[in-house]
């Protein structure tokens, strides 16, 4: 477990690549995110190059429309957020090193020998219950698909 201050610039950085398609479902909690629903290898104003190699990949596209926390307010990017990840993300994988190798070590927090999966054991085990409609609200999504033809671009 890593947990981190970031800036809302990093963290919107951060939240680009992780919801771009190039790596799968980002898992997010504490965040509401509008993103354009876009097919993987599909292009569009979305492409860019971010490491600068002369190939716009899947993992470098931006589909954020909007990044709110969960009560609405846009993510500052000048204001600190804490966020708690796996030290996979927290070392660069899944391309976050573009971001996180900026970040001084000094706002990285390491919790060596304490897992995820622990965490959510233990958490699992103090619940005197849990209802999956506590955590997974259909009518309330934590990150919302938009079609791009439902968008404008600025």
């Amino acid at each position: 477990l890593v947990v981190m201050e970031l800036r809302g610039a990093e963290l919107r950085r951060m939240l680009e690549i992780a919801t771009s398609g190039g790596h799968g479902v980002a898992a997010v909690s504490g965040l509401k995110i509008k993103r354009l629903k876009v097919d993987t290898g599909q292009e569009g104003y979305w492409s860019r190059d971010l490491n600068g190699d002369g190939q716009k990949e899947d993992w470098e596209r931006n589909l954020i429309i909007e990044l709110t926390d969960t009560d609405g307010a846009r993510i500052d990017d000048n204001k600190t957020y804490k966020i708690a990840v796996s030290d996979f993300l927290a070392g660069g994988g899944d391309h976050q090193a573009i971001v996180l190798d900026r970040v001084p070590n000094s706002r990285k927090h390491y919790f060596q020998g304490v897992w995820q999966r622990d965490l959510a054991v233990d958490f699992i085990k103090k619940a005197l219950q849990i209802k999956a409609e506590d955590f997974l609200k259909p009518d309330a999504p934590r990150i919302e698909f938009i079609p791009p033809s439902q968008t404008f671009v600025k």
